[in-house]
């Protein structure tokens, strides 16, 4: 919520200062005004710069990061913490595969994803279908997170 309240602040910055830097510059080339278009730069220069923060981080920074929670999450999961089946294996190439749970409709292979809204994974069957959500926590994936049949995943 944090991070959408941010960029609606940097769109807000952006559309007044480019709108800001557009007058001033108009303004100066009717007036033929020198000092008018160099201060014109400046609004200018700091929409430029809001632009380069937005793309930076939504281009570069946050699939850096996706990439590395992948990484991390990235083995062999049991239920509950136990060493037999039914287990949850997540690939480092985003593939999972998982053997069926009663309480989950995630069951055989397919894609999964990390980045979603508060740092949720997502699942989806090989068609391309979202099936699921789990929470990653220190280690463990919480399936049905907060509801009465959650499940655990441990590594």
């Amino acid at each position: 919520m944090l991070e959408s309240l941010i960029f609606i602040f940097s769109i807000l910055l952006l559309s007044v200062f480019g709108l800001g830097f557009l007058a001033l510059l108009i303004i100066g080339f009717i007036k033929k005004s020198k000092r008018l278009k160099l201060i014109s730069l400046i609004p200018g220069l700091i929409t430029l710069l809001i632009l380069v923060i937005n793309l930076f981080w939504y281009n570069i920074s946050i699939p850096n990061q996706n990439t590395n929670i992948a990484k991390e999450y990235s083995g062999t999961y049991y239920l509950d913490g136990l060493k037999s089946n039914p287990k949850l294996i997540l690939n480092n190439n985003l593939t999972y595969q998982i053997e069926t749970v009663k309480a989950l409709k995630i069951y055989g292979q397919g894609t999964w994803k990390t980045g979603m809204v508060d740092g949720m994974f997502s699942f989806y069957n090989k068609s391309g279908q979202l099936v699921g959500f789990a929470y990653p926590s220190y280690g463990q994936l919480k399936f049905n997170y907060m509801q009465k049949d959650q499940v655990i995943f441990k590594k």
